[in-house]
């Protein structure tokens, strides 16, 4: 037969002590049990695990051999418990975002970052993809968190939402509509624009703009992500572009800094965690969605 648990911790405690008062008190119960377990589990095993000598316990070779095992055992407990606590703490683990492109490149780095400094023993990864990939990462289980400004249509995946996100015009200082505010369809069609692949979220939505307006688009360039859009304008492209505001603001700064410009009429975006809606989220992935909500109420 098997020893139990709370034989094998008798054994343990007689082996650390030498006594069975020793070992009564580093377990807090009475002499007589300990004595009375300690038969039961030599009894259990059938061969003595102590010699009494001079009224003290002396552990026999074999009792020797598996305190090695019970210690190795103790060490796998304690090796659990240090996990679950660290774990508690996020201390220790690994959060795998996969993010739209349009987002990819400016909110979702920030985020990670201010999480990172946070929790520094947690291994982070960032995978921008195309929406369907990002919905494939996700149901794939290769990812833990994805973040886009797109609907995400699955019935094994749920939604967080975070905020509204504008959709904004960005120029280069110097071009014609540079000093303006606000900027309608018209004003757009009157200059070339940097465009984005036909079928795609945002090149849906620069169709959407202008097929409201009326007016044709003249198309100077096509980029992939508004990130993409905004480093052509930057690097001297002579075409307005038409982003989400994130991305604007990232190359809003400096000497070369894009000017940003309201879009009348322009749908408005929303930002959203997206997660597997029929499995517990991670405390770390709690922790990084929350570190999301505040960093977009704070921006």
């Amino acid at each position: 037969m098997a020893l139990n648990l709370r034989q094998i911790e008798v054994f343990r405690a007689v082996m650390l002590t030498g006594t069975i008062n020793g070992a009564s008190k580093l377990l807090y119960v009475s002499p007589p049990a300990v004595s009375r377990l300690l038969a039961h589990a030599e009894l259990t095993l059938g061969m003595a695990l102590f010699e009494r000598i001079k009224g003290r316990l002396h552990a026999t070779p074999e009792a020797r051999r598996l305190f090695i095992e019970v210690e190795n055992a103790y060490l796998g407990i304690q090796k659990v418990n240090t996990v679950a606590r660290e774990l508690l703490e996020n201390q220790r683990g690994s959060l795998r975002i996969a993010a739209h492109a349009t987002i990819g490149g400016s909110l979702v780095p920030r985020a990670l970052s201010q999480f990172q400094r946070a929790h520094p023993n947690i291994g982070i990864g960032l995978e921008c993809v195309r929406q369907s990939e990002l919905k494939e990462r996700m149901l794939n289980q290769q990812a833990d968190l994805g973040i886009t400004l797109f609907p995400m249509e699955h019935p094994n995946l749920g939604a967080i939402k975070l905020c509204n996100v504008p959709i904004v015009c960005v120029v280069a200082n110097g071009h014609p509509l540079a000093k303006r505010v606000q900027v309608t369809a018209r004003d757009l069609c009157r200059h070339p624009i940097v465009s984005y692949e036909p079928g795609t979220p945002f090149g849906l939505l620069l169709d959407e703009i202008f097929a409201n307006s009326g007016y044709p688009k003249s198309i100077r360039a096509q980029a992939g992500t508004p990130h993409e859009t905004c480093s052509l304008i930057r690097a001297g492209i002579e075409a307005s572009g038409i982003v989400d505001r994130y991305s604007a603001e990232e190359f809003s700064h400096g000497s070369r800094g894009l000017r940003i410009m309201t879009i009348s009429g322009a749908p408005v975006l929303q930002s959203r965690i997206i997660h597997r809606c029929h499995e517990p989220m991670s405390r770390i992935s709690k922790t990084f969605v929350t570190l999301m909500h505040d960093l977009v109420k704070g921006s």
